[in-house]
């Protein structure tokens, strides 16, 4: 957004936010407007994970467990 070349930081933040998605069931920040959803992530916290917000359950929707690994 600021107009610099990326760098490594990114893929970084990127794996991070997938991270918080797989762990979380969600992302950290829904927003219909690019540019809000951009300013969302440099300027707000991530809100808490619904596990910690819910005292340990998860509102993760639940999926049947099967790996093709």
């Amino acid at each position: 957004m600021s107009g610099d070349a990326c760098d490594h930081r990114v893929d970084l933040y990127a794996l991070g936010v997938c991270l918080y998605e797989l762990l979380c069931g969600e992302r950290p920040f829904t927003e219909a407007n690019p540019k809000r959803l951009g300013a969302m992530h440099m300027l707000t916290p991530p809100p808490p994970s619904a596990s910690a917000s819910a005292g340990g359950r998860s509102r993760r929707r639940s999926r049947p467990r099967s790996c093709a690994c």
